[in-house]
């Protein structure tokens, strides 16, 4: 009885006690207290009786617990608490004998306990066959083992029992290893502990010499902003929509054989992927690999590229996303820049030091954006006389220092057109300046077309008409034609260079089975502009012989010129080895004469002409406001003279001069002078030189040659150029 009551006893301390232990197992919410209260169980069910009825089935139990205290934070964990509890599920409330101990409390406890395990336990921490704590997922997969326990499955460290919740509390807090929370050495390495980061393929992050991880940023290709399909004619790729936010750079790589359109490359940015706007635009020339960088500059980005006129058969368009921005192009000092290269804009403030009291000011600009600069304060040996004359040091094309004596400044003057032509100094120090004398030509004022100066000759429908300029119409008759010639020519004088100057208008576009040329030529020789049809074109002639150069194939400042209908400076500049042709002040073509090319002469009158052909009917116009061939030098040069003393015919020069005066030596007889090579054609003067003795002052010029018939023992001396 003594013994029945010491166990009746016993079970209501253990009731008792069971109550307030599932109240505390309510509350538990860390993996230490479970441990220690299933390590409180398995000791309770030590000390069950081995001839009580339930021993056999607990001692089974305690096994299957004792293996869950020691894998508790593996998955493992999971399948062996899983049989533990559907073990326990079979057993069901016994009633107890008062000579036995109550063992329903532990068998509830257990329960308790083991559902708890459940809620806390982390599926992602597991432990290797190496016996490192494993923690997977993160970062996009890898993994990041602990040592934990040596390989004799001793626990060291960290990971003992008694401290293993503190160190799954730390790797909570630490959730994302990769980024935001990075481990130091300190968090996870102590003697011989280690940490590893490894891929799901098995790769392992290095570390370098340093101690340094290995990190890279990747970028990626952009496929909805990259192609290499070939565009057609003014066709359009409009690339696919794509957030920028997580990317430092945007790279563009581009080729084509075929010029885009104007602007054709942009790059688009969106803040909502709904309204776009151009960011930048560039024009791609044919055959030309270009790289663009950008940063973004909103959400959303997308590439837009339209072609030019002409079918591409090679195209390729590559986008490229980095991470970290990076240095935006590549440039060699050598190469030229061009207007639809990559740039960055930089602005930069100019500081010097003055050196009276070291303060650093900024340097300042004109009124006109220039640098300024300051002679007044020159000094150390900079100026040659306080600071009244400057003196300059001078360097050849080579980088020499050139020797100037006298402190003189030697400068050598260009001209703006070819760049080659110098002025030339005299030996008596003097620059060599030439004045421009008009040779042939002149303006059309009013209404009235002067004949003076000028000849049309007009077939068909043709007519010439003047009212502040001159308009040549083809009218509607076929194959209809008019010229206007100036009378007089241009002598030419070596080493004078002669210009031809007009503001001409082709009025009509460019019309099939029409010519026009304006220049300074006749039917033999000369220099010209032409359009034929729509081709324009520059010329010279030899022996009645035209050698062309197309638009396209010019050799100045553009090779291809695109002619309208406005008017235009035409100009030809020409010497005995060249002719320069400029439109609007730009030369666009030069060429150079060979012995078989040249024209016979330099002398040439000034022609305009507008002709219909091939049936043609089309009313055509061609306008020129003034027409005018000049000399670069004075209009003398010096005088020849031939003397006359019988009744002949002489031919005193061959081609253009200037006849400028005739002496009658006897009152007797009579001459004509004529303005050809035989006594023929134009009459300059007939003189009857019996009553007129003395000087008979002319300075008149001429085109074709001089020729003078003397009659009746006439005896003269004839002056001319």
């Amino acid at each position: 009885m003594g013994i029945e009551k010491s166990l009746r006893e016993t079970n209501k301390g253990i009731k008792k006690e069971h109550e307030k232990t599932r109240d505390e197992i309510k509350k538990i919410d860390s993996r230490s207290d479970i441990l220690a209260s299933l390590k409180k169980v398995s000791k309770k069910i030590s000390e069950i009786p081995t001839s009580h009825p339930q021993f056999p089935k607990l001692e089974s139990y305690k096994k299957e617990l004792q293996t869950i205290i020691e894998k508790l934070g593996n998955e493992d964990v999971v399948k062996a608490v899983e049989s533990l509890q559907s073990s326990i599920a079979q057993i069901k409330p016994v009633e107890i004998k008062e000579t036995e101990i109550d063992t329903n409390p532990i068998i509830e406890q257990l329960k308790l306990l083991l559902d708890k395990i459940e809620p806390i336990k982390l599926p992602p921490f597991k432990f290797t066959d190496s016996g490192r704590l494993m923690v997977a997922e993160i970062g996009g997969g890898g993994t990041r083992n602990v040592n934990t326990v040596d390989s004799a499955g001793q626990d060291v460290n960290v990971a003992t029992e008694e401290k293993q919740d503190a160190l799954i509390t730390e790797l909570e807090k630490k959730a994302d290893l990769t980024e935001t929370q990075p481990v130091s050495d300190s968090d996870l390495t102590s003697g011989d502990q280690k940490t590893q980061i490894t891929s799901p393929s098995g790769n392992t992050a290095e570390v370098n010499s340093d101690n340094q991880l290995h990190v890279v940023m990747e970028g990626k290709v952009d496929d909805g902003n990259s192609t290499a399909t070939p565009l057609s004619a003014n066709a359009t790729f409009t690339g696919t929509s794509i957030e920028t936010l997580a990317y430092a750079l945007i790279v563009i790589s581009i080729y084509s054989d075929q010029e885009s359109a104007t602007d054709g490359l942009c790059i688009e940015f969106s803040t909502d992927n709904t309204n776009w706007f151009d960011a930048e635009c560039y024009t791609i020339s044919a055959g030309d690999q270009k790289i663009f960088t950008y940063q973004p500059e909103a959400r959303y980005y997308r590439i837009k590229y339209t072609n030019g006129g002409t079918d591409q058969t090679a195209f390729r368009l590559q986008s490229t996303l980095k991470k970290t921005y990076s240095k935006p192009s590549s440039h060699r000092i050598a190469d030229n820049i061009s207007s639809q290269d990559d740039a960055e804009l930089v602005k930069a403030v100019l500081t010097g030091q003055k050196p009276s009291d070291g303060d650093f000011v900024n340097f300042q600009a004109t009124t006109n954006g220039n640098f300024k600069m300051s002679l007044e304060e020159l000094e150390n040996d900079i100026s040659v006389n306080s600071n009244t004359q400057l003196k300059t040091t001078l360097f050849d094309s080579s980088g020499d220092e050139v020797s100037v004596n006298d402190n003189a400044l030697a400068v050598q003057i260009l001209d703006k057109d070819t760049g080659n032509r110098r002025t030339v100094v005299a030996p008596n120090s003097a620059l060599k300046v030439v004045e421009t004398t008009r040779l042939v030509g002149t303006a059309f004022d009013n209404g009235t077309k002067d004949t003076n100066f000028w000849t049309e000759t007009v077939t068909g429908s043709g007519s010439v008409t003047q009212s502040g300029g001159i308009t040549l119409s083809t009218g509607t008759t076929a194959d209809s034609t008019t010229q206007y010639d100036s009378i007089r020519k241009a002598r030419y004088v070596q080493t004078a260079p002669h210009e031809f100057r007009s503001i001409a208008s082709f009025t009509t576009e460019g019309t099939a089975n029409n010519l026009r040329r304006i220049g300074a030529y006749d039917d033999d020789n000369g220099l010209f502009f032409q359009l034929n049809g729509t081709t324009f074109s520059v010329g010279y002639r030899r022996g009645g012989s035209d050698t062309l150069v197309n638009s396209g194939s010019f050799n100045g400042a553009v090779s291809e010129y695109a002619i309208d209908t406005n008017p235009h400076r035409m100009f030809i500049q020409w010497n005995l080895s060249k002719a320069f042709f400029f439109i609007d002040s730009e030369l666009i073509h030069t060429v150079t004469f060979t012995p078989a090319t040249c024209p016979e002469t330099r002398t040439f009158p000034i022609r305009i002409e507008n002709n219909n052909s091939g049936g043609s009917t089309s009313d055509v116009d061609f306008c020129a406001v003034g027409m005018t061939i000049i000399r670069f030098g004075k209009i003398e040069t010096e005088a020849a003279h031939k003397f006359i003393n019988t009744n002949t015919t002489t031919i005193c020069k061959y081609g253009a001069g200037r006849l400028k005066r005739i002496l009658n030596v006897d009152n007797a007889g009579n001459i004509t002078i004529y303005d050809n090579t035989s006594a023929t054609g134009t009459v300059i003067a007939t003189i009857d030189t019996a009553k007129a003795l003395g000087t008979l002052d002319f300075d008149i010029p001429f085109s074709n040659g001089l020729t003078v018939v003397t009659a009746t023992s006439a005896k003269v001396v004839v002056i001319y150029e």
